[in-house]
């Protein structure tokens, strides 16, 4: 069938028209496309949102999958209570027969009782439910499966519109050879431009960024790095200078590397021309790498004269404003005497990585897989006795020093023991001669995942390589360990205090069979922000506490429950050395006093009736934790 080309909404935006245009020609012509950079940027923005909705959708999807399953378990669960109640009711009618007629038994008399009839009742809704669980099932893999076809197709479209606007980094080279060739001409220099390596490809923005940066910075090389030829017969040197160029991948960015073999940057010639220059800044108290980025200083300049090459203090100005306007980054590496090295780091807008998510300190981060090495498991022992003896954790091969992810972000000291379990998941990163085994609180699942970079102001952070979204839409960073690791080798690593982080939030435990009860009572909890954790009976509560980084700072128990009562739960509380401190407050609709004499004799702190005055539950609550808490 052949296809037709639908005529355009008056009101549709002109880029349309412009890729609508575009598709008609080729249908009809079958020539090449030239599309416009607009057009270009237009469609690679549709592309990312969609491949953007297609990761939340997939972070949904497996939700979804993971409450099917917990339905499927609930549903079993039901099911077999419901038998249990059916039998027992059955039992109970065939007495009762027995006793009256031993010839006829209760199925052949149709003697069932209420209880027996309600029960096959909701067996049969069980059974009814569980399959539409597993039909539920059944299409969310289905669909999980769609969606990661549409991934493919969509990261191949991705890659196919950055493909058409990005220009090969050799293009830059031409240009710089020909400012090497005619500017050491005019400066009577004798010097040569070697590229070491060209491959990669830049966006066409970041191309051009790049090209008034490595022009800037090619002038003043040859300007006031390379000496002239008498000056380097003098120092021992060729007379020919050597400006190269080395064009590298890092993970999602570029770095290229500027070097020459000339005089070198001098900290103190500078600290005296900006003395020179009555620049306001205390140039003593630099360092010789902060002198040498005096470079940078708007106004600052070396030149003796003032020419149509250097002398104005506007060129490495134009470098720095250049790289902070696209989030990038450069490094100096200087030896007096001996030439100098510019790094320079260009990040990359957009990119579609997988990534480790990780959660340390209540905070979740993304980690790529190129910004990492390995991920291990240590016990918590031995982790913890390295930290305290600064000792190193061989892992992959490699002597690592322990470090938390949480302290080398924003300084929080190390947690409790109690926030892991028998061993720590520490994430291997790190390059050359200097590895850490970096701590975090829990790694939650890998996936692709859409990272944008975050511009200019996080420049100075080039382990910060961009920022994406969960599946509820929580803003996540995305961190380049290795980065990370190798910036922290030019400081010291902040120290890791053993003490436990102290805890903001109360924490309260409640445990009721009622989903309806729970949620009215974490609601009203949470409303004076009181942290919450629920339980549906006293056997899910167990194994809660079994597992639980954190212990709750209070418990609220029901006692009628399944599968273990309150009363049981409450018995097992106080028989365990680690949780029988925790205060627990009854709150059930069994006020007699027999349940309340058997849970003070389990060891309640606290009894109250349903539904329950909050009020006074709050005051309990305070009363037993010490946390001062108040109603709005």
């Amino acid at each position: 069938m052949a296809a037709q080309l639908q005529p355009l909404a008056p009101g549709q935006r002109s880029e349309d028209r412009k890729i609508a245009d575009a598709g008609a020609q080729a249908l009809g012509t079958q020539q090449t496309i030239r599309i416009s950079p607009d057009a270009l940027d237009y469609l690679l923005n549709l592309g990312n949102d969609v491949q953007k909705l297609g990761v939340r959708a997939s972070q949904s999807m497996l939700q979804n999958k993971r409450a099917i399953g917990e339905l499927l378990s609930r549903l079993g669960s039901l099911h077999t209570h419901i038998g249990r109640i059916s039998d027992r009711a059955l039992l109970s009618a065939t007495g009762r027969r027995s006793s009256a007629d031993d010839e006829l038994d209760a199925l052949e008399m149709d003697q069932y009782s209420d209880i027996h009839e309600a029960a096959s009742i909701l067996r049969e809704a069980v059974d009814d439910l569980d399959e539409l669980a597993r039909l539920a099932g059944r299409h969310t893999s289905a669909a999980e499966a769609l969606l990661k076809q549409q991934a493919g197709i969509v990261a191949s479209l991705g890659s196919s519109i950055r493909a058409a606007r990005v220009v090969p980094v050799s293009r830059l080279m031409p240009g710089l050879r020909r400012i090497v060739r005619t500017v050491s001409a005019e400066l009577g220099k004798a010097v040569n431009f070697r590229v070491i390596s060209e491959a990669g490809k830049l966006d066409r923005d970041s191309h051009a960024c790049c090209q008034i940066i490595l022009e800037h910075m090619v002038r003043n090389a040859l300007d006031h790095g390379i000496e002239s030829p008498a000056e380097r017969i003098a120092a021992g040197k060729s007379d020919t200078g050597v400006i190269s160029i080395e064009v590298r991948k890092q993970g999602t960015d570029y770095v290229l590397a500027l070097s020459d073999d000339g005089r070198g940057i001098d900290p103190q010639r500078m600290r005296a021309q900006a003395r020179k220059k009555g620049l306001d800044i205390d140039v003593d108290s630099l360092s010789a790498r902060e002198a040498q980025r005096l470079v940078f200083h708007r106004g600052f300049s070396t030149a003796d004269k003032i020419s149509e090459i250097s002398g104005r203090g506007v060129g490495m100005d134009i470098v720095m404003g250049e790289l902070q306007r696209i989030g990038g980054d450069i490094e100096i590496e200087s030896n007096v005497g001996r030439g100098t090295t510019f790094r320079i780091r260009i990040p990359s807008n957009i990119s579609v990585n997988g990534a480790l998510l990780v959660t340390v300190a209540d905070t979740a981060y993304a980690i790529p897989f190129d910004g990492l090495i390995g991920i291990e498991h240590v016990p918590v022992e031995e982790f913890l006795k390295a930290v305290q003896e600064c000792a190193d954790l061989p892992l992959l091969g490699r002597r690592c020093e322990p470090a938390y992810l949480a302290a080398l972000c924003s300084g929080v000291p190390l947690p409790d023991r109690d926030n892991w379990g028998a061993t720590v998941p520490v994430i291997v990163a790190g390059s050359g001669q200097r590895h850490m085994a970096i701590a975090v609180d829990r790694v939650e699942e890998a996936m692709e995942l859409v990272i944008r970079s975050l511009g200019s102001q996080f420049a100075a952070l080039p382990w910060v390589v961009g920022g994406t979204t969960s599946a509820d839409g929580r803003a996540i960073v995305a961190l380049n360990l290795n980065q990370l690791v190798t910036r922290q080798a030019l400081e010291s690593v902040p120290a890791l205090p053993l003490e436990p982080v102290p805890d903001v939030n109360l924490l309260v435990m409640v445990v009721d069979d009622s989903r309806t009860q729970r949620m009215v009572a974490t609601s009203q909890l949470q409303s004076l922000g009181v942290e919450t954790v629920t339980a549906e009976n006293g056997l899910v509560a167990m194994e809660l506490l079994a597992g639980i980084h954190r212990l709750p700072d209070i418990i609220l128990l029901d006692i009628e429950m399944p599968l273990k009562d309150g009363i049981q739960t409450l018995r097992e509380i106080r028989r365990s050395a680690r949780l029988q401190s925790i205060p627990v407050i009854m709150v059930t609709s069994r006020t007699g006093p027999k349940h309340r004499a058997l849970a003070e004799q389990a060891g309640c702190s606290g009894y109250m009736g349903k539904p329950f005055n909050f009020p006074l539950l709050v005051e309990q609550i305070a009363e037993l934790t010490g946390y001062p808490l108040r109603l709005s």
